[in-house]
């Protein structure tokens, strides 16, 4: 059975091309898939709830993605953030609405 997790991050956004995955570019939502499948071996692209420019900060973007993976939220966060590089990371994780 899969389920949705929300993830609550914050960034700097000095060395990001903005949120969304762009070809040859270092991007939010690129490093926080490729943590997603560090932690579990899949591909998961994550959505966000806006997407923000090349060097915009964020102090609280929500993303959201499902998976079949039954860890706790709290597991995930911290897994996640183990894979993130340090100018990402994932505040607080919870259970989302399909």
């Amino acid at each position: 059975m899969s389920r949705r997790l929300q993830l609550r991050l914050a960034y700097n956004g000095e060395r990001f091309s903005g949120w969304q995955i762009q070809p040859d570019k270092r991007t939010v939502q690129g490093v926080l898939r490729d943590a997603i499948k560090g932690v579990c071996g899949e591909t998961i692209v994550p959505k966000g709830s806006s997407r923000t420019d090349a060097g915009v900060h964020a102090a609280d973007q929500v993303a959201s993605f499902t998976t079949t993976k039954k860890f706790s939220p709290d597991v995930w966060r911290r897994a996640i953030n183990a894979h993130l590089p340090n100018d990402v990371v994932v505040l607080r994780s919870s259970e989302a609405d399909p």
